[in-house]
């Protein structure tokens, strides 16, 4: 009776042999499918999070170098003998007092304009990030590529 139960319930019945290497071939696929599927959404996460280490890299970069500058700003000040010279200069220059005074205004604009105007200029996040090329950096990373 077994053999018989056995010969009634054979898959070559049921299923022809072409039906089934189509059922394999298509579970293949799919499961190759969904693998390559998860590999390339690990690949864009791995490149996001790289990305955003390495912004974070710059940005304690940059905050060391405002530090740096700034302790360089007070050194400058500590030497503001060498900015206080030219004004002993001129005030003890055989000149009008007019012409004094607008040399003293100009010097000291000069003396403190163009330093904190450079400062702000390459100190500014923008130039950071087109200095680090973390720009291009994002928009590859956001693309895709």
């Amino acid at each position: 009776m077994a053999t018989r139960i056995k010969d009634n319930f054979n898959l070559n019945n049921f299923l022809p042999v072409d039906s089934l290497k189509k059922l394999q071939t298509l579970l293949y696929d799919s499961t190759v499918g969904l693998f390559t599927h998860c590999q390339r959404t690990l690949v864009k996460a791995a490149k996001i999070e790289v990305a955003s280490l390495y912004i974070k890299v710059v940005q304690n970069l940059r905050w060391q170098f405002l530090v740096l500058t700034g302790l360089w700003f007070v050194l400058a000040f500590l030497a503001i003998s060498l900015v206080v010279a030219p004004f002993m200069v001129v005030l003890f220059a055989p000149i009008a007092s007019n012409l004094k005074f607008i040399f003293v205004c100009v010097l000291s604009i000069v003396d403190i304009a163009v330093p904190a105007f450079l400062l702000s200029y390459f100190l500014s996040e923008k130039k950071w990030m087109q200095f680090s090329k973390s720009d291009e950096l994002i928009e590859k990373v956001l693309k895709g590529n």
